[in-house]
């Protein structure tokens, strides 16, 4: 929608490719592995002190996760074009996570947790997904990797 001469799309890529957002994006999700580390999965009612606290942080990383998504998708395009975001296979990792967690949210907006909250716990799973992330984000280790 946005062609590369626009203003808006060229200051999201200057964002995007700045080592100031790249290094922020994986501190916080160094940050947020580890505290996916020290949570109790065999407290499913989170009431654990530290799983409260993880539960309480998820929205605001969730936000963070989504704007890096939309700066992104700006930046680059979504789909078709050259260097479309889903023209690089480890983005789709990316957009799993994004997704996934959008459906999370939305099942908790619309309380579709009631009743068992299986499909809400299967969600939840994916969250141990977005470490990954950091494999989209270091460059050497997508080298390494490939």
């Amino acid at each position: 929608m946005l062609d590369s001469k626009n203003e808006f799309r060229f200051k999201m890529v200057s964002i995007v490719t700045s080592k100031f957002f790249e290094r922020f994006i994986i501190t916080l999700i160094l940050i947020y592995s580890v505290l996916l580390g020290m949570k109790d999965y065999t407290d499913y009612d989170n009431k654990t002190p530290v799983n409260m606290f993880i539960e309480n942080i998820d929205p605001y990383f969730n936000v963070i996760v989504y704007l890096e998504f939309i700066f992104k998708v700006i930046a680059m395009g979504f789909y078709g074009g050259p260097g479309a975001y889903l023209d690089d296979g480890w983005n789709w990792i990316d957009f799993f996570v994004v997704t996934s967690s959008a459906a999370q949210q939305l099942m908790n907006l619309l309380n579709l947790n009631k009743g068992g909250g299986k499909a809400l716990s299967a969600l939840r799973a994916f969250r141990l997904l977005r470490p990954l992330k950091l494999l989209t984000s270091i460059p050497s280790l997508k080298l390494l990797l490939g």
